[in-house]
């Protein structure tokens, strides 16, 4: 059986867990030579940041186009976009968190 995840209130949930997910990163918009220069930023943290912002935004679009989601191809994208990068940086687990209750209230519906 696959889960749709419509708008109103389920639709809040789900736009409130995107925004707690691109949260964990600066979008790399914001992160231009200068700035990553004089803040010290390190490759990991923008490999992350690039990252974590494509499946927010791949996420958004499906979500914006069709009005629901479905629970795999967020699954899918998560993969997609996350594995490879390392578990131990506290960022990626902060988003972890949030992605794992962005599909717990996937699967209610």
């Amino acid at each position: 059986m696959v889960k749709l995840f419509g708008k109103g209130r389920r639709g809040d949930d789900i736009i409130f867990e995107l925004a707690a997910i691109a949260s964990c990163a600066v979008h790399p918009k914001f992160l231009d030579d200068s700035v990553v220069s004089t803040a010290s930023v390190d490759d990991d943290y923008l490999d992350f940041s690039e990252h974590l912002n494509c499946f927010v935004d791949t996420v958004e679009e499906r979500f914006a186009a069709d009005g629901r989601l479905q629970a795999s191809f967020v699954w899918s994208e998560w993969t997609r976009h996350m594995s490879g990068l390392p578990q131990e940086f506290v960022p990626l687990r902060i988003a972890q968190v949030h992605f794992q209750r962005l599909m717990d209230r996937l699967a209610k519906f």
